[in-house]
């Protein structure tokens, strides 16, 4: 009860700051914003959310990934760890700075937004997001340490979360107003239902849920950011010789993406696990092989199912499979003498 009570209280405090504009907002202006829904986060103290952090985090595990030596090393000390951890922190910082220097123009160049443009509110407004991002960086910190799980993928992942219920009783609409069919909503339930058991299943398998998670958490996140980087080169190079627009491949359905993030699942959950081989870390308790053909199976059918078969899915790829992975983790963590599962380094 005390670690729910932590993670709610968390979350609580992480969704009033994103009601709390940033200072110099026009008054009337934030009012109309924070009517419109997901607006008002775009002007809020916590505007950058933990992306600076995140994506940092993204580019260690990634060079983890291909220099198995560096989380060996990592590993080989506590020390190494906290270091580690310390370096990724100090970056996002640096990268919280220019990304809050360039949110501090976008609502500048706004008609009536801002106040009184100028120096003192690009630089309050700085000050003010890194403040933002190291808050929730700390609350999602005190979330793995006393909560449910691991606090900065529960944050990620709570956006998601709380956008399903206007998107379903959007698709409710479309369904009533016969924009998609009864049969198709009901196929698109029953593939959520079948990824979500999926994904449960490969978790739970062997009671190894802390060393599953991470390999299917990153290797997914990996597979999807590189994704484009992957498909518009080749897609560019075709070009030359077809006819027709290169960006369409990356188009969500398009078959040269389906085999593209199809293929990376499978590359990087192999390169996770010879990553924790080769650093001495606990792999997962199933095959790689096995993890990518139904992660594979689950992104493909995410995209394909609306693309080909016209049947609405609420979640696309990427967030169906990091809701699973965190609910099943958060969950995981309630049952009496669960192990913690830990998914992500220290934020």
């Amino acid at each position: 009860m005390d670690a729910l009570l932590a993670t709610a209280a968390a979350l609580i405090v992480y969704r009033l700051g994103l009601l709390i504009p940033i200072p110099g907002i026009e008054p009337k202006a934030a009012s109309q914003l924070f009517h419109t829904g997901g607006a008002a986060a775009r002007i809020s103290i916590f505007a950058l959310d933990i992306y600076p952090l995140y994506g940092i985090l993204i580019l260690a595990e990634l060079a983890k990934v291909l220099v198995p030596a560096l989380r060996r090393w990592e590993r080989a000390q506590a020390s190494n760890g906290a270091k580690l951890a310390r370096i990724v922190f100090i970056v996002a910082l640096v990268s919280a700075v220019l990304q809050a220097g360039g949110v501090a123009s976008g609502l500048e160049g706004v008609s009536g937004l801002v106040a009184e443009p100028g120096v003192l509110f690009s630089l309050a407004t700085i000050i003010t997001l890194v403040a933002g991002t190291t808050v929730v960086a700390w609350l999602a910190r005190q979330i793995s340490c006393r909560g449910l799980g691991s606090g900065a993928w529960l944050i990620i992942a709570a956006p998601t979360v709380a956008g399903l219920l206007p998107t379903i009783a959007a698709l409710y609409e479309f369904q009533r107003q016969g924009l998609v069919t009864g049969a198709g909503v009901l196929w698109g339930a029953l593939f959520v239902l079948a990824a979500l058991g999926a994904v449960v299943a490969v978790l739970l398998a062997g009671e190894r849920t802390a060393d599953t998670a991470p390999a299917c958490l990153w290797s997914t996140v990996l597979s999807y950011t590189i994704l484009p980087w992957v498909v518009l080169p080749v897609s560019a190079l075709a070009h030359l010789y077809l006819p027709g627009d290169s960006v369409e491949w990356i188009e969500q359905g398009h078959p040269a993406r389906l085999v593209a993030l199809a293929l990376l699942l499978w590359l990087f959950l192999g390169l996770y696990a010879r990553s924790c081989r080769l650093g001495g870390v606990a792999v997962a308790a199933l095959p790689a092989t096995a993890l990518a053909t139904v992660f594979a199976a689950i992104a493909l059918g995410a995209e394909a199912l609306p693309a080909y078969l016209s049947v609405p899915v609420v979640l696309s790829g990427q967030p169906l499979l990091v809701v699973a992975i965190v609910a099943t983790t958060v969950l995981r963590d309630w049952l009496p003498r669960a192990p913690r599962s830990e998914i992500s380094p220290p934020a």
